[in-house]
């Protein structure tokens, strides 16, 4: 009777406490990560009590390009409908590659990679998340069309680096989340599209991260300081698999070399020969630079940084 009463309590205390609190995990998760990691966070709830940690993460900003002129050109069912249907694959893409839904801010996309749990390959997993996430934007345009919704263009930045990351606000109200200056550079890699009209724009922390580099196509694009901080950051353009610059790579690290060198007139040579050809308005960018320091060289203690 004793271990039929205590078989019986523990039956009805599991059924109660620990299925309900697993019950409401996935609930709470099941929108943000993919099944298989709400497997881990149920097995390890502790990861989950309020307060922080610092862990290395990578952190993905994805933006729509020209949002708030979209918006005023919908009315605001249609408007739902395009976000909606643009939303959900690139958040179904962020699960499929084991990164956490952050938030949505308005239009944009904050992902999170290597928390709650541990992801070894977080770097590259962020990286090919953002070339899927372009993939399929091209189908989701072709989709918009025959709706009759404007075309739609994304900016997606990308920072590896420690973060605080775990459950910040109060007992009763609370998200799990990431903090610091490694989110915040993401951000400001995701705005810097606007300037290169660029698509994906990854950190050197994040470029160095990614052991297997295999078939993603990366050129290192500029040294820059971007505000708040004083430290330079040099920064790289990854490529989709069918761009046009891919073969070109090569010949723009040459002419990058010659401009960090002081060979303005070799530089300007290469970098007019691929904007030339391939449209690229990195290279134009860089054109304008060196015809600006072949009339004004810069002084002997010239940092590079832009």
């Amino acid at each position: 009777i004793s271990l039929s009463l205590c078989y019986l309590t523990y039956e009805a205390y599991r059924n109660i406490v620990i299925e309900k609190r697993s019950r409401f995990l996935k609930k709470a998760f099941s929108s943000y990560v993919s099944p298989e990691l709400v497997n881990i966070i149920i097995k390890n709830p502790d990861k989950l009590r309020l307060g922080g940690e610092k862990r290395i993460i990578t952190i993905l900003f994805s933006d729509i390009r020209g949002f708030t002129t979209i918006s005023e050109s919908l009315s605001p069912e249609k408007l739902v409908t395009l976000l909606n249907n643009y939303l959900d694959p690139m958040t179904k893409i962020v699960l499929k590659h084991k990164g956490m839904l952050d938030k949505y801010i308005g239009d944009a996309i904050m992902a999170v990679y290597n928390a709650p749990v541990d992801l070894k390959e977080h770097a590259r997993e962020a990286v090919l998340t953002a070339l899927e996430m372009i993939k399929e934007l091209e189908l989701l345009n072709k989709k918009f069309t025959e709706m009759g919704f404007p075309q739609i263009n994304i900016g997606i930045g990308i920072n590896t680096g420690e973060a605080i990351t775990g459950n910040m606000g109060t007992e009763t109200r609370f998200d799990y989340t990431a903090i610091g200056d490694t989110v915040n550079l993401s951000s400001r890699l995701e705005g810097l599209n606007k300037f290169y009209e660029t698509k994906i724009i990854i950190s050197e922390s994040t470029f160095d991260a990614i052991d297997n580099k295999g078939e993603i196509y990366i050129r290192e694009l500029d040294l820059i300081r971007v505000k708040g901080k004083k430290e330079p950051v040099k920064i790289y353009e990854v490529l989709e698999e069918n761009s046009f610059l891919i073969p070109v790579i090569k010949d723009f690290e040459k002419a990058l070399n010659f401009y960090r060198n002081c060979l303005f007139e070799e530089a300007l040579n290469i970098f007019s020969y691929i904007h030339r050809e391939f449209n690229d308005r990195v290279s134009f960018i860089y054109e304008e630079r060196c015809k600006n320091y072949l009339l004004n060289p810069p002084a002997s203690d010239w940092d590079r940084v832009y």
